[in-house]
């Protein structure tokens, strides 16, 4: 577990949850860390959003045809991560803040498969959807336990896809800072998920369903899902 996530930690507050979830200390981690020849992976500095870039980042967000695209697009165009580019992409979006306050994991999936909320109003519930980066209603929540068990994935493995940045992945109240099986995704950064990496749709134990979110996110794999498991 050290050797496949150490080197992709960020903060001391993701060192203290690995440390806590193998019984030691962080000096103790980070001293086995060091026996084992690891290192932890250098926070990229941040990418400091002029008004330049903010109306490149509007113009190619209005033209592309799938918001993963768009964000790619962007972070090639102005050299920052696809985070740093979500990440401001939201705060552009979020014209009202007024009302979003702190939402239940049972009104966030409310949110996401109905649109609408008991107690909410429906501007309040459009801007949370929003800050979460989920454009249809039909984008369902799906933790990462829920992701590993309904692919056939080890769970570790999918740790270890979000921590390295590949599976984009939000941690819920009460969760641990490290990404753990109580993270949540939705299922159209699942499919984003699938088509960068091909081989993990052609994997899937419910291939169906892996082509169901594939073309969720607007685009196909290709011969990888269509191409028979081994028996």
């Amino acid at each position: 577990m050290i050797a496949s996530l150490y080197p992709h930690l960020e903060t001391s507050e993701q060192v203290q949850a690995l440390a806590d979830r193998i019984g030691v200390v962080p000096n103790a981690l980070n001293a086995e860390a060091r026996r084992a020849g690891l290192t932890r992976a250098q926070r990229p500095s941040p990418h400091v959003f002029s008004g330049d870039d903010d109306a490149l980042l509007r113009r190619i967000m209005s033209e592309a045809s799938d918001p993963v695209d768009g964000i790619q697009q962007a972070a090639d165009r102005l050299g920052a991560t696809r985070q740093a580019v979500a990440g401001r992409w939201r705060k552009l979006q979020r014209r009202r803040r007024a009302g979003v306050g702190d939402w239940t994991e049972q009104e966030l999936d409310q949110a996401v498969k109905h649109g609408v909320v008991a107690g909410r109003n429906r501007d309040e519930t459009s801007l949370r959807l929003l800050t979460l980066g989920v454009r249809s209603v039909e984008d369902r929540l799906v933790t990462l336990r829920e992701l590993a068990g309904r692919g056939g994935w080890d769970l570790l493995d999918i740790q270890q896809e979000v921590v390295s940045g590949r599976l984009q992945a939000a941690k819920p109240r009460q969760a641990s800072a490290l990404a753990d099986g109580d993270w949540v995704t939705t299922e159209r950064r699942i499919g984003a998920w699938l088509v960068a990496c091909p081989d993990r749709a052609g994997d899937c134990a419910d291939r169906p369903w892996a082509m169901l979110l594939v073309f969720s996110a607007g685009v196909k794999v290709g011969e990888a899902l269509s191409k028979p498991t081994a028996a």
